[in-house]
């Protein structure tokens, strides 16, 4: 599912992430593990749920710019990046806002935001790309 930011960071896509969110309720969650962008200005907003079995201790996030159609490829090196230790999983929706540095974010324009929810031992337990409009 496409989900489009508008400018004043309000997902158009909220009901699909409301109705998977619900299905991972408590109960069902073991060994489940989702992430998903619900926006993005200098931080990533985020919503997920993990497993306390798979040990997540950090979200990571990463910024590329959205090619256009003069460029020939997108880069792989992020824009921006930011991360934040003590991710909770407990099988329940939880929320995140990461902050992101690096080379200043385009305004009115798309970028692809990548998440990872990492385990102690470094392992990547999920990640998600969004492509996203920067207000």
């Amino acid at each position: 599912m496409a989900m489009r930011i508008l400018r004043t960071g309000v997902p158009v896509a909220v009901a699909g992430l409301a109705t998977l969110l619900v299905t991972a309720a408590p109960g069902t969650a073991a060994g489940y593990n989702i992430v998903s962008v619900t926006g993005m200005d200098s931080s990533a907003h985020l919503v997920y749920i993990c497993d306390p079995a798979t040990d997540v201790v950090t979200i990571r996030v990463g910024v590329y710019p959205q090619p256009n159609t003069t460029d020939a490829v997108a880069p792989r090196a992020p824009q921006a990046t930011g991360s934040q230790s003590g991710a909770v999983c407990d099988g329940t929706p939880q929320t995140a806002t990461v902050s992101v540095g690096g080379a200043p974010l385009p305004a009115e324009r798309w970028v692809r935001v990548r998440v990872a929810l990492v385990t102690g031992a470094g392992v990547t337990a999920v990640k998600q790309t969004r492509k996203v409009l920067m207000p």
